[in-house]
């Protein structure tokens, strides 16, 4: 799989089988628009490329969105998950207040035909580009009609009545609703975190925690409150628990991050950790005092240890 950065230096000579969007959380529904991509391109025999946008067009061209809107993946954490499909190619288009006021016409004719060399274009049932996003599936059929371009629209994936979509997927985490939002996702939500020093708290009480931090300010983490997660630590994969909070037991009010690795002893500060969340077990509390947390935590423990023995009949 090739990853493309530059697009004012790049042109294909094949020709090529393309889809177009943001693509944020590759839920089920963006998984079916790229299986038909890629069964479309084997077919022809042409190269498949995956075209997606960093930053995200709505922090372009909206602000409020650009004050408040949180992502499901960055570009490093699409690419993971896109190395599990069969795309040749996905190629990152900056996109700046500039790019935003091409036209549709001109996307497509000086981006896809003259850069690409697309003769084919897989998108899903609501997908609008160009702008003033006035570029929709209709002015994108008459395009292909008059340019000889085979235009494919993928169909939403429904799920108890309601078509999948990433703000959907955002809602449900902000909700605290990680096992729903992994089922429309198709795969556990999760982040990556460098450790950090903390308090020392968690090691006192019996449950060492690892700090973490986010680098990356615009990732979405779910509600506040204790997770069943799988911690990814240099390949290897622990159990665990993840709090996120303000430490109110403490008097603290900043928002922080904290995973208590089961079986686990090892010296980790400056390393990252992959976070896999399964379940949110309860609320941030508030406790009297610290054995009263320290209760709650072995409460925890042994709800978490239940589930993780009993994932499958949990799926």
């Amino acid at each position: 799989m090739e990853i493309i950065y530059d697009l004012e230096n790049y042109r294909e000579e094949k020709e090529t089988y393309v889809t177009i969007g943001t693509f944020d959380g590759i839920h089920l529904g963006h998984q079916e628009i790229i299986k038909t991509l890629i069964e479309k391109s084997r077919v022809s025999h042409k190269k498949n490329i995956l075209i997606t946008f960093y930053p995200h067009p709505q922090m372009v061209v909206n602000s409020k969105y650009n004050s408040d809107i949180e992502l499901l993946t960055s570009p490093e954490e699409k690419i993971e998950i896109l190395k599990n499909f069969n795309i040749d190619k996905i190629l990152f288009i900056n996109f700046t207040k500039e790019f935003s006021e091409i036209s549709p016409e001109e996307f497509l004719k000086n981006v896809l035909i003259e850069k690409l060399n697309a003769t084919g274009v897989v998108v899903g049932y609501n997908h609008a580009f160009g702008k003033g996003r006035k570029g929709r599936i209709e002015f994108l059929k008459d395009f292909g009609k008059r340019n000889g371009m085979e235009i494919t629209v993928v169909e939403p994936v429904i799920v108890n009545g309601k078509p999948i979509s990433s703000t959907l997927i955002r809602k449900l985490l902000k909700s605290g609703d990680v096992l729903k939002a992994s089922r429309y996702l198709g795969s556990r939500y999760f982040i990556n975190g460098e450790v950090v020093k903390g308090a020392g708290r968690g090691k006192r009480l019996g449950f060492p925690t690892a700090n973490l931090i986010v680098k990356n300010s615009r990732k979405l983490i779910p509600r506040n409150g204790v997770y069943i997660v799988k911690i990814v630590f240099k390949d290897e994969i622990y159990n665990g628990m993840f709090y996120i909070g303000t430490r109110s037991t403490y008097g603290e009010t900043e928002r922080t991050l904290e995973v208590n690795i089961f079986d686990f002893n090892k010296d980790i500060y400056g390393e990252m950790l992959k976070i896999i969340f399964l379940k949110r077990i309860r609320n941030d509390e508030t406790f009297k005092s610290e054995h009263e947390l320290y209760l709650q935590l072995k409460k925890d423990k042994r709800e978490s240890i239940y589930f993780i023995k009993n994932m499958d009949k949990n799926k």
